[in-house]
């Protein structure tokens, strides 16, 4: 959506000087501009549909703090202008079998929900990304300090269309889920929180992988 206001936006700027002298720069500049915004979407869709069409076999070496890191990066001055302290305890070694760059929708869907779900908060706020690791699997977890999934949305809140956001379309988890069931993983909610919300991305570990 952001895209699509960009390109209306230039595109409205074009209009409103075809009939003047023609400024050379302005002119460029706005034509990249809707260059950029095009291939911006293009991109989304690809990954997209990448989900639904990649082979596991595709899949490659992950670094789970590499992807972290890339998400977090794109959220961290939200989260200062908004006061959340963003606690960040992933373990560097950990990697696992997939596609980088659903991974880090994944995860960057993740880190928005919970951005979301403490806005309204008052007091102290904070989202918490750990890692852990067992023998066969690798768990990437995403809380926050909000106030919770109801037992009631928790029932519903990875089906396609289902959202408790006001201006929300109930896509994010649906996708995140399919990305992660793709990975031969899970993404689910952890009904034992016993404040705010916590997602875990849970992987089979490469070692496991290996021996199936």
């Amino acid at each position: 959506n952001q895209s699509l206001t960009a390109i209306r936006l230039n595109a409205e700027f074009l209009l409103a000087v075809v009939d003047k002298p023609p400024d050379e720069d302005f002119l460029k500049s706005n034509l990249n501009y809707l260059i950029k915004d095009v291939d911006k979407i293009s991109q989304i869709i690809k990954n997209v549909k990448r989900v639904f069409h990649n082979n596991f076999s595709d899949f490659k070496d992950v670094s789970i703090a590499s992807v972290v890191q890339t998400s977090v990066d794109l959220i961290k001055d939200e989260c200062e202008i908004k006061n959340i302290d963003l606690i960040v305890d992933v373990d560097t070694e950990l990697i696992v079998r997939g596609d980088e760059g659903q991974l880090e929708m994944v995860v960057l869907n993740l880190l928005n929900n919970a951005i979301a779900a403490l806005e309204d908060q008052s007091g102290k706020r904070s989202i918490k990304i750990t890692s852990t690791q067992t023998i066969d699997n690798v768990l990437l977890n995403i809380e926050d300090s909000g106030m919770g999934v109801s037992i009631e949305s928790a029932e519903t809140i990875f089906e396609l269309f289902r959202t408790t956001k006001n201006d929300g379309m109930g896509v994010g988890l649906w996708l995140s889920r399919a990305v992660m069931d793709n990975h031969r993983g899970s993404l689910s909610l952890d009904m034992d929180c016993t404040k705010g919300a916590k997602f875990i991305m849970q992987f089979t570990t490469t070692e496991s992988l290996s021996s199936t």
